[in-house]
C-alpha cells in the first residue's frame, strides 16, 4: 500500500517549515514549541500547563473506504499518554488546502470555514511499547462526501512534555472482513412455573429456541433458578457447580455451540450473591459477575450480599460484560465496563427503566442485550426484552414471553456506528468507552472528585427541607 505521508521530508524547509507541514495553534498563548530535524517532527510544552498545538498536514482521500492510520513516536515527560499526545485524523468535506496563519483571524476562520465542512474526526488509541518508541495504529473508515483528511498530530496540556514523531502512515486499506454475532435476549416470567421441574423445562424449551435460531450469545433473566414468589431467596441459593440451572445452561451452549449467560441465587458458604455465570460455546465456565447494587429490599430483607468486582471476559468474538438489574442505575458501573473494553454489556434484570438503555449504550458505544423477568403483575416494571446498539437504537424488542435475535457486525465498531452525529467542531461521542485517547478533561480530579464525593456525609450543601 502506498504511504500518503512522506516521512523523508519532515525537515525539508519551506519558509522555516517542514514541506508539507503546518503549525495549528488555537491561541498564540497556547502555542507550544515546534521543533523539526532530519525525519523528525516534534512538539513540546511552553510552560503553560493548557498549551495546546499540532502539526499537520492535508492529503487527498477516497470517501467510504478503509485507511490505517499509524505513528511511531517517542515522549519526554509525558505521564498520560492518551492525554497529552493526540493522533487524529480530522475529515474534510470541501478539502481546501487553504491555511490560515495570522492568529488574529484564525478563530473566525476555523469557526466559518468547519461549520460550513461539518467535520468529523478519528483518533488512534490503540498503542504499544516497543523499547522508548510508542506505536499506535488503528483502522478508521471515510464517510460518504469527505474528500481529504488533515493529519493532526499534537501536544496538549503539558508544561514541560515533549513529543517527537519519527514516522507517520497513512494508508489505504481493504474493508475488514465482517464478524457477524448473533445476540439473543430473553423474556421470562420465571416465578410463574411455580415449581422448579417445570422451570427447568421452560428453561431447556427456551434454550432450545435460541440455538435453533443460531445464536452465538444468548442472556437469560434475572433469577432464573426462581420458580416461584412464595419463598425467600436463600431456598433457590445453589452453588454454580450443583445448580441444575447452571447444569442446563451448560449443556445446551454445548449441544448448540453458543455462549450462555445464566443469573441464579448462588451460594457460596453461608452467603447468597446474584451472580450472572457465563458458558462457552464448549459448555465450559468462563466466569461470573456478582451484583454490586442489590435492592434495598434485596439486600435488607432477603439477606443478597452485593459484590465488588467488574470482570470483562473474551469470548470467540469480542470483550463481553455484565452488570444486573439496579446496577444500571449506576452510570459508572456501564462505564467501567466499556473502559475495559467490553464491547456487549448483558443486563440481566427483574424490570428497568427502559430511557435507560440507550443512554448507556450512547455513554459508552457499547451494544446492550436486556433480559428481563417483565413482570405481569407490576404494570410499571413489566418492561420488554430489548437489544440496542452503539448508537442508542433498539434494534428489536420483545413484549411477550419468549426470545428475540438479531445480529450485529463486531468486525469495525465506529464504521457500524449508524449515524455520525456530526456537530460544528466534530462529532459527539463516536468512540466506545474502552476508547480513552483524546479525553478532554485535562486530569483525573474528575474520578478524584467522584471519589471524594460518594464517601462524604457530613455538612452536605444540600437541603432537602425548604418548607417551614
Amino acid at each position: 500500500m502506498t504511504n500518503l505521508i512522506k516521512n523523508n521530508e519532515f525537515s525539508a524547509i519551506e519558509n522555516s517549515m517542514p514541506k508539507h507541514w503546518n503549525q495549528k495553534f488555537p491561541r498564540e498563548n497556547l502555542k507550544p514549541f515546534y521543533n523539526s530535524m532530519v525525519s523528525e517532527l516534534a512538539i513540546s510544552g511552553n510552560g503553560n500547563e493548557y498549551a495546546v498545538g499540532s502539526w499537520t498536514q492535508r492529503v487527498d482521500i477516497e470517501a467510504d473506504n478503509y485507511y490505517r492510520f499509524k505513528v511511531i513516536f517517542k515522549v519526554e515527560n509525558i505521564e498520560d499518554i492518551n492525554l497529552n499526545v493526540f493522533n487524529v485524523l480530522f475529515w474534510l468535506r470541501n478539502g481546501s488546502d487553504e491555511i490560515v496563519k495570522d492568529d488574529e483571524k484564525i478563530n473566525n476562520f476555523y469557526q466559518d470555514k468547519e461549520k460550513k465542512e461539518t467535520c468529523t474526526y478519528d483518533y488512534i488509541s490503540n498503542f504499544h511499547r516497543e523499547g522508548e518508541l510508542i506505536i499506535g495504529e488503528d483502522l478508521f473508515y471515510v464517510p460518504k462526501g469527505f474528500k481529504k483528511v488533515e493529519i493532526q498530530l499534537g501536544l496538549r496540556f503539558s508544561e514541560s512534555g515533549k513529543a517527537t514523531w519519527k514516522y507517520v502512515e497513512l494508508t489505504k486499506d481493504k474493508r475488514p472482513k465482517s464478524m457477524p454475532v448473533r445476540l439473543t435476549a430473553v423474556k421470562w416470567t420465571t416465578y410463574q412455573s411455580k415449581n422448579k421441574k417445570d422451570n427447568l423445562k421452560e428453561l431447556t424449551a427456551i434454550l432450545d429456541d435460541a440455538g435453533y435460531h443460531g445464536s452465538d450469545l444468548v442472556l437469560l433473566p434475572e433469577f432464573s433458578n426462581k420458580y416461584t414468589p412464595d419463598l425467600p431467596y436463600k431456598a433457590f441459593a445453589e452453588t454454580i457447580e450443583e445448580s441444575d440451572t447452571c447444569k442446563i445452561a451448560r449443556e445446551k451452549a454445548a449441544q448448540y455451540r453458543m455462549n450462555v449467560c445464566v443469573n441464579i441465587v448462588e451460594k457460596d458458604n453461608d452467603l447468597i450473591f446474584n451472580s450472572s455465570i457465563l458458558f462457552n460455546r464448549d459448555g465450559n465456565y468462563v466466569g461470573k459477575y456478582r451484583k454490586t447494587h442489590p435492592y434495598w429490599l434485596e439486600e435488607t430483607v432477603q439477606g443478597i450480599s452485593p459484590g465488588d468486582d467488574y470482570p470483562v471476559f473474551d469470548l470467540d468474538f469480542g470483550k463481553v460484560g455484565m452488570v444486573t438489574c439496579y446496577d444500571c442505575f449506576f452510570p459508572e458501573t456501564t462505564r467501567i465496563l466499556a473502559l475495559k473494553g467490553a464491547e456487549i454489556i448483558l443486563y440481566a434484570n427483574d424490570g428497568f427503566e427502559r430511557l435507560l438503555m440507550p443512554a448507556r449504550a450512547i455513554d459508552n458505544r457499547v451494544y446492550f442485550v436486556v433480559s428481563t423477568v417483565g413482570r405481569g403483575d407490576h404494570v410499571r416494571w413489566n418492561m420488554p426484552a430489548m437489544i440496542v446498539d452503539t448508537s442508542g437504537n433498539i434494534l428489536c424488542e420483545n413484549g411477550r414471553n419468549g426470545i428475540i435475535t438479531t445480529e450485529v457486525d463486531l468486525s469495525y465498531r465506529t464504521a457500524n456506528l449508524r449515524i455520525l452525529r456530526e456537530i460544528n467542531f466534530g462529532t459527539m461521542c463516536t468512540f466506545p468507552g474502552g476508547r480513552r485517547a483524546l479525553r478532554h478533561a485535562k486530569s483525573q480530579l474528575l474520578y478524584e472528585e467522584i471519589e471524594k464525593e460518594v464517601k462524604t456525609w457530613e455538612d452536605r450543601p444540600e437541603n432537602f427541607f425548604r418548607g417551614k
